[in-house]
């Protein structure tokens, strides 16, 4: 497992493409040369019909992107259709408490799902936006470091380019949280809002590739917002790029 072979698209960057036809955005997908997603539902579907529908097109579903009350509410039901189909990680995209107490009663809550999903079988991530790094900061130190402190159950999607623009060195914090960072979003930008090529932005992501590949990460996950939106071209350049790195 590498993650220069290896290379999911989160499926929201194409997710209007992906709900009004699943199959027909997997096989455009696979013509780029992405063998993974990160889906952001269950289909509307049996888990057989969708075990078949994946094969198909040569696709593995490593992780899913839910939000918080979904996962509260029906983190089992994602766990009994999909783990059997190979998920390995839960991840939630960011919930951005506005004081100390919402923190604490967030990751309390937070940590304890994260010991129910381990002990289903998977693992609860948390995936970061910017304010994370710079929002509900006590004795000056922001919330995403502080929940890699208080909340041991807890691993983490790095979404490189928002850590990048909340002022943070990606490279640094794999350094210094080889265990607890546990998959990488992919994502550039030219320092605002809107992506661009992986290989065009502010962050090189060549070492951050080889060290992602030493701590034995087993996935990159590409993830696309620029607007108007060219995902598949987007996600050739990509794979052509991440799989011409590998030494």
């Amino acid at each position: 497992m590498s993650v220069y072979t290896n290379i999911a698209l989160q499926l929201w960057s194409c997710h209007e493409d992906a709900e009004n036809d699943l199959e027909g955005t997997l096989r455009r997908l696979a013509e780029t040369g992405i063998n993974g997603f990160e889906h952001f539902k269950v289909p509307d579907m049996s888990r057989e019909d969708y075990a078949a529908l994946i094969k198909r097109y040569g696709m593995s579903v490593p992780s899913i992107h839910l939000g918080y009350e979904l996962l509260l509410e029906r983190w089992e039901e994602y766990c009994d259709y999909l783990l059997p189909l190979g998920l390995k990680r839960i991840v939630m995209p960011g919930w951005h408490p506005q004081d100390d107490e919402q923190y604490y009663r967030f990751v309390e809550g937070f940590d304890a799902l994260g010991r129910k999903i381990r002990a289903a079988g998977a693992d609860l991530l948390y995936h970061n936006h910017i304010v994370e790094f710079t929002d509900c900061k006590k004795d000056g130190k922001a919330y995403w470091f502080r929940m890699a402190e208080d909340c041991p159950e807890i691993a983490f999607q790095l979404d490189c380019y928002w850590a990048t623009l909340g002022g943070c060195d990606v490279m640094e914090m794999l350094e210094k949280y080889p265990d607890r960072i546990r998959s990488l979003h992919i994502k550039n930008g030219k320092g605002d809002h809107p992506s661009c090529d992986v290989d065009k932005g502010v962050i090189d992501f060549e070492p951050v590739l080889a060290r992602a590949e030493q701590l034995g990460m087993d996935w990159t996950v590409l993830e696309f917002e620029a607007e108007p939106k060219d995902t598949y071209g987007f996600c050739e350049n990509a794979v052509g790029y991440i799989r011409g790195l590998k030494k």
